[in-house]
């Protein structure tokens, strides 16, 4: 069984964090030691050490750039919108483009297991050739975003760019 002062204590930390989490954190005892820890053993932090003793200007580099990686996972999480719709885009001019193979009205009627079996020949080379189409299509989509050369749109450029000015002033 726990004991009931610690557990008072830690009640009360607990909804002290989360009444006011900023305040809490910049005045909680172990935040210089977890500061000193990534300095210290974090490959992402090591070249922040630069003097041999750790100072509190030190320590406020390691918070801030720990603040900015932060930064840089929640602006890759959260700021995909734009090229959503840029893809959104291409992927109906691809539509469009495909339409007469895509939406091709084809009745036949047969009578024999020979001309059932042309049938299918032909809408399963139909079917390749979509899926062919298609997956020329995905290459050409990942090739442009891993070149960064998705965003052509003014248009789309302009709304992500007000995105990250938001999301800039969410922050202060």
């Amino acid at each position: 069984m726990m004991n009931k002062k610690v557990h008072l204590d830690w009640r009360e930390e607990r909804d002290s964090y989360s009444q006011n989490s900023k305040t809490a954190l910049k005045s909680h005892p172990l935040k210089p030691k977890y500061l000193k820890h990534l300095l210290l053993e974090d490959n992402k932090f090591k070249h922040l050490n630069t003097s041999i003793e750790i100072t509190l200007e030190l320590l406020e580099k390691v918070e801030l750039r720990q603040h900015y990686l932060l930064w840089l996972k929640d602006r890759e999480l959260y700021n995909y919108n734009q090229e959503i719709r840029r893809v959104n885009e291409l992927w109906a001019i691809w539509l469009k483009e495909q339409g007469k193979l895509l939406f091709e009205e084809f009745y036949c009627k047969t009578n024999t297991e020979e001309e059932k079996s042309e049938l299918e020949k032909y809408h399963q080379s139909k079917n390749d050739t979509i899926l062919a189409k298609f997956k020329s299509f995905k290459e050409e989509i990942d090739k442009l975003h891993k070149s960064n050369r998705l965003m052509t749109n003014p248009h789309l450029l302009v709304l992500k760019a007000w995105e990250y000015e938001n999301i800039y002033h969410e922050r202060e």
